[in-house]
């Protein structure tokens, strides 16, 4: 007998609320029945799903992930498979969990892990190299950068005493030298961003690097990253493309870099000052005595000449210091021997040496030290002796742990909001859904039994409920533009455009809207869904903030708008899209305001929305390599501009 589990019809009502999406399979893998859920989740009516091949292997009691890709964008969906009766045919259930924010999540922290692993990587390639080789640790350092960012050019930018911006490192290292100037309108650029703090990317540039005039066809992108210590600006690191990130490559978010100049102009800095302070300890006595770091000449490991700090430091006078022997510096037996095994040793072979250990002052009293020793050069030191400089670190590694605890806080900290951004957009949606489902079956099973109050009731609810939702995809549709870095195709804007506006063909019909297209149109380096979402929503906001008294009329224009010449080629041409109506206008006090998430001009009960579509737009325009801005007057109409890369010639 068969004992095979059926479906009746409180199974299907049941399977009709739920918020996963299920499916039942045939065994000719053909899809027999899909609740909503799997409706929305495919991008289409459960109805026009029945019939079609469900396309991937369904075994029983396997749980896998499974990609799909509906209208609007690609999702990764939890199945679960059982075996079930359907119709008196042997058939599979599909159970399908959306867990795309888990996945991009779990992406982004990859990303997060190998950005600190070149950060480790740069920092390594410093600490290997000498002084004197700080040119070629440099270009290793940005190419290694440039490889991680797939940039083609770099140069580390400091000011001078006069203000005005050197050149300190460059990649590729052969291709120009690090004398040259910078060329005044980037050095001008580069002004404006230290002053703001900010990050700066500039498409289809001209801007040379170097100052000499020439142009260069590899840099029509720049991006600058700036590199300042509370008000104060020092330098800035900039990467050259011959097209903006995601231009054949991923995308990345310049923010995200920050740490990336720092790091290299601290290294620099460190190590040019190791060299000029090796030179200044063996060439001149005076300063020898003076600085403000305990320093002494050693022979045989012991004391020939110790400057006053290394006395007042270590807790003796100074004419007592010389014939000490340096044991006597040093907490633990420990440090001393590797002071000797190593330092010694790089010393004589003409190395500088650095490294902390624990030292002790004549009272006893304990602290950590920075310890360098470099060799004394010259034909007349027959007695290998050396300069040591000793600084106090004490406090900095304090402060180095603080910084630390400070820094493990803030890591789970990060988790905690990661969670909680997870609950918000994947497990809010659920109860909302919940709610929303079963306020529905009250009103289809029992609102006739209720009278004109209780039924105005029930749709406050659904209209509540139906507006937090709305809010919540709305939000998720915000971040995922953030999070997500598509390869840009060639897309031809007929498609997106059409799509769109038979999308809105009944708005546009209630409303007795007038379009006029300017064809043919272009085509553009975009995501198509994102481009079809531009227009819905810029097009809609023209059909719903019409005048009163008036259909809506609205133009939609594009022309080709050359990029000025770069070298002896002309610069990517750019595609200018307008769409102009002749609403209700803007005034000019709000017209940045209107792309702030959830910003309204007009209140809800006089226009419906979750005042984020002119949020999602922007973030979509300007992720994507492009840039919008608004015209507007009130009482005359709103022009929409869109400035969006064309795509190369085939």
């Amino acid at each position: 007998m068969d004992t095979s589990p059926s479906i009746d019809q409180d199974f299907r009502t049941l399977v009709e609320v739920a918020t996963d999406a299920i499916m039942v399979i045939g065994g000719d893998g053909t899809i027999l029945y899909a609740n909503d859920a799997a409706g929305e989740l495919f991008g289409h009516r459960p109805a026009d799903l029945l019939g079609l091949p469900f396309g991937h292997p369904a075994i029983h009691g396997q749980i896998s992930e499974l990609d799909i890709h509906g209208r609007d964008r690609r999702r990764v969906a939890e199945m679960r498979v059982s075996s079930v009766h359907w119709e008196g045919e042997a058939s599979h259930v599909i159970i399908l969990r959306d867990v795309s924010d888990r996945v991009r999540m779990a992406a982004s922290l990859r990303d997060r892990l190998a950005f600190e692993q070149l950060l480790l990587e740069i920092s390594a390639t410093f600490a290997r190299a000498r002084s004197s080789e700080r040119q070629t640790a440099s270009a290793q350092a940005l190419g290694l950068f440039c490889d991680y960012v797939r940039a083609e050019q770099a140069f580390l930018l400091a000011r001078t005493e006069t203000g005005a911006f050197e050149i300190i490192a460059f990649y590729p290292a052969g291709e120009r030298g690090n004398d040259r100037a910078l060329s005044p309108a980037l050095g001008e650029e580069v002004e404006a961003c230290l002053r703001d703090n900010r990050v700066q990317a500039l498409v289809g540039t001209t801007l040379a690097a170097s100052g000499d005039g020439r142009t260069d066809d590899s840099a029509r992108w720049i991006g600058i990253l700036p590199l300042t210590d509370g008000e104060e600006g020092f330098g800035a690191l900039c990467l050259m493309r011959a097209t903006p990130p995601g231009f054949g490559a991923a995308a990345y978010d310049l923010e995200s870099l920050r740490p990336a100049p720092t790091l290299f102009l601290d290294a620099l800095r460190r190590m040019r000052l190791e060299d000029l302070l090796t030179r200044a300890m063996v060439k001149q006595a005076s300063v020898f005595r003076q600085l403000v770091e305990g320093l002494c000449l050693v022979r045989g490991r012991r004391v020939v000449q110790a400057n006053q700090a290394l006395a007042d430091m270590m807790g003796y006078q100074v004419d007592d210091m010389p014939g000490l022997e340096t044991k006597a510096f040093f907490a633990t037996e420990e440090s001393y021997e590797a002071v000797g095994e190593k330092g010694y040793q790089d010393v004589r072979e003409g190395r500088l040496y650095s490294a902390e250990h624990l030292f002790k002052r004549r009272t006893g009293e304990r602290f950590w030290g920075e310890l360098k020793g470099a060799p004394v050069e010259g034909e007349d030191n027959a007695d290998g002796e050396s300069v040591w400089v000793l600084r106090d670190i004490t406090d900095l590694r304090e402060a180095a742990a603080r910084k630390q605890q400070l820094i493990d806080e803030l890591s789970r900290s990060n988790a905690e909001l990661e969670r909680f951004a997870f609950i918000a957009s994947h497990d809010l949606k659920e109860p909302v859904r919940m709610v929303a489902s079963y306020v529905n079956l009250l009103s289809k099973r029992y609102g006739n039994s209720f009278d004109g109050e209780g039924r105005e009731f029930l749709n406050f609810a659904l209209e509540g409920a139906r507006r937090i939702h709305q809010m919540i995809e709305g939000i998720l549709d915000y971040a995922r533009i953030e999070a997500s870095s598509p390869d840009l195709d060639a897309v031809a804007l007929e498609g997106p455009l059409d799509r769109a506006l038979a999308s809105l063909a009944d708005t546009l019909r209630d409303s007795e809207a007038r379009i006029t297209v300017q064809r043919p149109l272009p085509t553009v380096l975009a995501v198509p869904s994102e481009m079809e979402r531009v227009f819905v929503n810029l097009i809609g906001n023209a059909v719903k903030f019409a005048k009163p008294d008036q259909s809506p009329h609205i133009d939609i224009m594009v022309e080709t708008c050359p990029s000025p010449p770069k070298g002896k080629d002309q610069g990517s041409p750019l595609c200018h899209i307008t769409i102009r109506d002749a609403g209700i206008g803007i005034p000019e006090a709000a017209r940045e305001k209107v792309f702030d998430i959830f910003w309204r001009l007009h209140g809800r009960e006089k226009y419906d929305g979750t005042g984020l579509g002119l949020a999602i737009v922007k973030r979509i325009i300007d992720r994507r390599g492009g840039r919008i801005w608004i015209e507007s007057r009130e009482g005359t109409g709103t022009t929409i501009h869109i400035l969006q890369p064309l795509a190369p010639s085939p």
